[in-house]
């Protein structure tokens, strides 16, 4: 009895050590297995929050590349442009005072050029200014007309004379310039025959064609020319 006894007990306390160190590495698995979802899912996160970042860095640094790039090209596009009508506005201004400048010079010319005519035309008139009275050289005109006039009588062609025919009215008197009659001149003109070489060429021309027939006009002239040469020789 008390053998069997021993043997449930050592039998029992088998059974019960097994178990527990069943149960102990149950416990042990499924802690592994928790710790190593917990890390994976940690690690998922981690891995995941990065990635976000390392994104959201990327688009950031993106975006600001491509801001610069736009804020350049405007502001490049501005200055051609501010420079492009202030270059426009120059060119006007010097082109609107080179034209100016231009007529200006022109307008001057002509002006003197008017002046220049008018004065050798007519001596300029002396007038009054700031109310003071100028000489109008009537004592010269006086004086040089008083040396022309003279009392000695040189006959019908003198200065007194000369001087009071203008005042009649005579009428110039017009000569009369005698025609040729041309019609009459022409009529008693003589017509000139024809020259006897005009008379050859006329005469042999159709002979010489009739024996070359292949040839161009000018050599048959110079066979013609030939032909008279020969004819004056005889």
């Amino acid at each position: 009895m008390a053998n069997n006894r021993r043997s449930a007990r050592r039998s029992t306390r088998r059974s019960t050590n097994r178990s527990a160190r069943r149960s102990a590495r149950r416990s042990a698995r499924r802690s592994a297995r928790r710790s190593a979802r917990r890390s994976a899912r940690r690690s998922a996160r981690r891995s995941a929050r990065r990635s976000a970042r390392r994104s959201a860095r990327r688009s950031a640094r993106r975006s600001a590349r491509r801001s610069a790039r736009r804020s350049a090209r405007r502001s490049a596009r501005r200055s051609a442009r501010r420079s492009a009508r202030r270059s426009t506005r120059r060119s006007a201004r010097r082109s609107a005072r080179r034209s100016a400048r231009r007529s200006a010079r022109k307008s001057a010319r002509r002006s003197a050029r008017r002046s220049a005519r008018r004065s050798a035309r007519h001596p300029p008139i002396p007038r009054n200014f700031r109310g003071k009275k100028v000489d109008s050289m009537q004592k010269e005109k006086d004086s040089f007309l008083a040396g022309i006039k003279s009392g000695t009588k040189s006959g019908p062609y003198g200065l007194d004379v000369v001087f009071k025919e203008d005042e009649k009215g005579y009428k110039k008197q017009r000569v009369a310039v005698a025609r040729r009659d041309s019609k009459k001149k022409k009529a008693s003109r003589k017509r000139k025959g024809a020259s006897p070489y005009n008379k050859f060429v006329a005469k042999h021309s159709p002979i010489i064609r009739a024996a070359n027939p292949g040839k161009a006009q000018p050599e048959i002239m110079k066979l013609i020319a030939k032909a008279w040469a020969d004819e004056k020789k005889k």
